[in-house]
C-alpha cells in the first residue's frame, strides 16, 4: 500500500488518502488501545461492582468513532439511534461481534 497522507485526526480516528498504481484510496483507522486499556481496568478492579444497585453493570466501553463506523455501514444517523431501541440493540450486537476486546466480559476470569 502506498504512503497514507493524514486528511484529519480526531480524537483515537485517523482519517486518510492515498493513491497506488492510479487508485486512489479514502479510509478512515481507529486507535482503540486506550479503551482496551480501560475496559481492561474496570473489568479486573470492579467485577460486578455495578449489579449491586439499580440493575446497571460495566458491559463495555464503545467510542464514538465505532458508533459512526456501524452506523455509516447500516446508513442510519445519529438520531435514529437515539430512538430506535431496535437500531440501538442491533449496533450493540454488531459492536460485542467485532470489538469483542472492548467489552467487560473478554477480560473477566
Amino acid at each position: 500500500m502506498a504512503r497514507r497522507l493524514l486528511t484529519q485526526r480526531s480524537g483515537a480516528a485517523d482519517k486518510w488518502f492515498a493513491e497506488e498504481d492510479g487508485t486512489y484510496y479514502r479510509g478512515y483507522s481507529i486507535d482503540t488501545t486506550s479503551t482496551i486499556s480501560q475496559v481492561k481496568r474496570m473489568a479486573e478492579e470492579a467485577p460486578g461492582r455495578f449489579g449491586k444497585k439499580g440493575d446497571f453493570y460495566f458491559e463495555a466501553t464503545m467510542p464514538r468513532e465505532i458508533i459512526d463506523d456501524i452506523l455509516r455501514k447500516l446508513g442510519k444517523t445519529w438520531h435514529d439511534y437515539a430512538t430506535d431501541v431496535n437500531l440501538s440493540e442491533a449496533v450493540n450486537v454488531i459492536f460485542k461481534q467485532n470489538y469483542p476486546k472492548l467489552t467487560a466480559k473478554h477480560w473477566q476470569v
